[in-house]
């Protein structure tokens, strides 16, 4: 029997909390007493920017919620796909590959009944969507809802409060959703949106023009594609030794097709010629029948070309399929001299590189934001991101159609999707090319190309560089101080285990037990599976470092990291390549590092490149129970990501109906399936041999640490410090005279922060 599970209600806005008090903490049961009081220092202190702002919750009351504005419907089957040409099994949603766009309008209420009627349990999250009162409806399972398991119903109630442009929803389980669990969102702007259309035309008819073509806009959403579904892949993956970077064709709007070159070497970049010579003793027969190359030795019994050709979707096949068509002519017979394409990483493992022959290309929004526009020839997008770009058009080139060519930028595999712009307002939406004529000339005619088909980007290529993507409105009181960091540090301490913190998450047990987010409010102790986490109170104004230069395994700098994090925006204050050697923003500075408070971009995803740090700043603004990970996917499933209950003490027990916080009727584990299984043996065979150094306090923070402990090594995770600039306010603001019970306490309340409160082993 289905279970329904319907909203039973909205966040209540806590308008009490606009100021800073002890009334602002409301106190959970004695596990969480010791972490209350540590945030209430926190919160006290003084900050020259302020950093409590008012939230923008929104007040439904329960059991009167108005009619949606939008209601969608989406029944998830297990299906045959055949998005390049070779038939596999995937996933259908409403019997189609791959799903259709939502067009919704900011500021609906929406309204999504998800019925399973696939083979698979998973969860949907709103790939940046903020969630504001509604922290059940993010979509990552064991972290903010249950699995929806065969046979289960499930309905997401959500408002798109503030938001607009592209966005996306995805499975967020261990099942990938590369399968075809996912689909593209398109938030229509409300009217009287400042938009940057003056940036690009003196015109007030082109700028007309303009807003004419984003209402038309088109889709180019980017994907890759095994001949295998992912846990296939995983089970490959645990067996071998070998990673799943190998791909046997890429998409643009769930099209594509295989190609396989007769010479790789012919065709490939100097990079991967050089990976291929440094690693050859992994890759001893050279490059596999799709170009792939490996740099991690294979388990006894493997071999990399072997087993990358046997078990990843088969040796390369040619196929021909037709490829989709982006119709410029119709947007000229109407008038328009720019096409609008609202653009869309979606993919699993891949980086790829955009660009059109013979066009250049506007970006005049980034993951929702309008930007100062920037006019680029070739744009490397992060997984997870979206753009929305305009094209020029020139009725002077309408003698033939253009190439648009998403191409690898990773140096392990050369490989490219295309498909076509025309100029024949008559054009069908596909275009199906031979392969002996029409699409070897498109893959061979490349001199009015940026990029070869190996990755390499030509000289004089106006690429995107994202630390110049900057609001168009600019953003006002950027906090100039941050009373929380979070030191998020990549590694791969062992085979397939990845990590941003001292210890790799347990996706794959998480997925099975009750949501930590309905844990935390009622003041249950969280699953010992939940690590690494840090909780976060309402208020907070918020320093994530992350850094990408700790070796991996393959004796190399680590690979570069598409992250994410949930249910916020924030702003990108710093970056830099090398080591951060502070614990803190505010102590870089004191030692002459510059960061960007003026207009810095804003965003809910970033690329990290090797040997580099990024430092990300937000105000916990509304209750979440957030994820920070990497968007590679077996990244993702692998550990790579750590939990963030962020303001959840401003929820009061029983806030969540017990249509959500209860196990559903079909619950199962699906932890013991073989490819899940293989990702938690690894895991534990990670944590055993973890070799991260802990934390210790540093004597800029040491007036905070005496008065709390080292607050960084809190969950054995992700390390958390108070800035040096609060710290020393700490220092400067009397300490409350412990109460008898607060000593008595003493040695207790240590051991209660070391376990970041809510943390004591149990079961779900």
């Amino acid at each position: 029997m289905s279970l329904l599970r319907v909203p039973l209600g909205f966040a209540v806005a806590f308008l009490a909390l606009l100021a800073v008090s002890d009334a602002a903490i409301i106190k959970p049961v004695a596990d969480g007493e010791s972490l209350v009081e540590r945030h209430a220092a926190l919160s006290r202190l003084p900050h020259a920017a302020g950093f409590v702002v008012k939230r923008e919750d929104y007040e439904l009351e329960r059991r009167a919620m108005p009619e949606p504005d939008k209601k969608e419907r989406l029944v998830i089957t297990s299906a045959d796909i055949s998005p390049d040409g070779f038939t596999r099994r995937g996933i259908r949603v409403n019997g189609e590959y791959p799903a259709k766009t939502f067009v919704w309008d900011e500021d609906d209420d929406i309204e999504i009944e998800v019925i399973n009627d696939s083979d698979i349990a998973f969860s949907l999250h709103w790939h940046g969507l903020h969630q504001y009162g509604t922290p059940e409806m993010d979509g990552v399972p064991g972290v903010s809802q249950w699995s929806i398991y065969g046979g289960d119903t499930f309905v997401y109630r959500f408002k798109l409060t503030g938001q607009h442009g592209s966005y996306w929803w995805h499975n967020h389980g261990h099942f990938g959703y590369e399968s075809g669990l996912r689909g593209h969102i398109y938030i229509r702007p409300k009217p009287g949106t400042p938009k940057p259309w003056a940036r690009l035309t003196d015109s007030e008819d082109e700028q007309q023009q303009l807003e004419d073509a984003e209402r038309h806009f088109q889709t180019l959403v980017a994907t890759d594609q095994w001949h295998v579904n992912h846990n296939e892949v995983l089970e490959t993956v645990q067996k071998s030794g070998t990673p799943p970077a190998c791909f046997d064709s890429l998409l643009i709007n769930g099209k594509g097709r295989v190609y396989c070159p007769n010479d790789y070497a012919a065709v490939a970049g100097p990079a991967t010629l050089g990976l291929l010579s440094n690693f050859s003793a992994v890759n001893p027969e050279g490059f596999t029948s799709k170009g792939c190359i490996s740099l991690v030795p294979p388990k006894p019994g493997y071999e990399t070309k072997s087993t990358l050709d046997t078990y990843y979707g088969g040796p390369c096949k040619n196929t021909t399929h037709p490829l989709e068509v982006f119709n410029a002519g119709k947007a000229l017979q109407a008038g328009r001299k720019w096409l609008n394409v609202q653009i869309s990483n979606e993919a699993t493992n891949w980086y790829y590189g955009l660009s059109i022959d013979g066009h250049k290309m506007w970006i005049v929004a980034v993951d929702g934001i309008y930007i100062e526009p920037l006019k680029v020839d070739f744009l490397q997008i992060t997984i997870g991101s979206r753009l929305s770009v305009m094209i020029e058009l020139n009725r002077e080139k309408a003698y033939r159609d253009w190439p648009i060519r998403l191409t690898s930028t990773r140096p392990l595999q050369p490989i490219e999707a295309n498909a076509m712009l025309s100029y024949d307002a008559e054009a069908p939406d596909s275009m199906d090319l031979s392969l002996d004529e029409g699409f070897h000339v498109l893959l061979e005619n490349r001199t009015d190309t940026p990029i070869t088909f190996g990755g390499v980007v030509r000289p004089g290529t106006k690429q995107w560089v994202q630390k110049d993507s900057v609001p168009y409105l600019p953003s006002k009181n950027v906090p100039r101080h941050a009373n929380m960091t979070l030191h998020a540090v990549t590694s791969q301490n062992s085979l397939n285990v990845w990590q941003i913190a001292s210890q790799p998450m347990d996706t794959v047990v998480l997925e099975d037990t009750k949501p930590a987010l309905f844990k935390a409010v009622d003041s249950v102790p969280q699953n010992k599976d939940l690590n690494p986490y840090a909780t976060v109170p309402w208020g907070t104004v918020m320093d994530i470092i992350v850094r990408n230069n700790v070796y991996s395994i393959v004796g190399g700098p680590n690979s570069p990291h598409p992250m994410h994090l949930h249910s916020r925006q924030f702003w990108i204050i710093g970056e830099g390549k090398g080591d951060f050697p502070y614990d803190s923003v505010a102590e870089a500075e004191r030692d002459g590092l510059q960061f960007r408070y003026d207009n810095p971009p804003l965003r809910d995803g970033f690329d990290i490149g090797p040997n580099s740090w990024t430092v990300i700043r937000y105000r916990v603004d509304h209750a979440a129970a957030n994820i920070l990970h990497c968007h590679i996917d077996d990244h993702l499933i692998e550990g790579m990501a750590a939990v963030l209950l962020e303001g959840v003490e401003t929820l009061p027990r029983g806030h969540f109906g017990k249509a959500y916080t209860e196990r559903p009727e079909n619950w199962h584990e699906t932890s013991h399936q073989p490819a899940a299984a293989g990702v938690e043996k690894s895991l534990q065979s990670g944590l055993a041999a973890n070799k991260y150094p802990a934390p210790v306090p540093t004597e800029s923070a040491q007036a905070f640490v005496d008065t709390w402990g080292d607050p960084r090594p809190l969950a054995q995770s992700i390390e958390a410090i108070a800035s040096a600039s609060a710290a020393a306010k700490a220092a400067a603001t009397p300490s409350p005279t412990p109460t008898s019970t607060q000593q008595r306490r003493g040695d207790h309340r240590l051991v209660k922060r070391r376990q970041m409160g809510f943390r004591p082993s149990s079961t779900s």
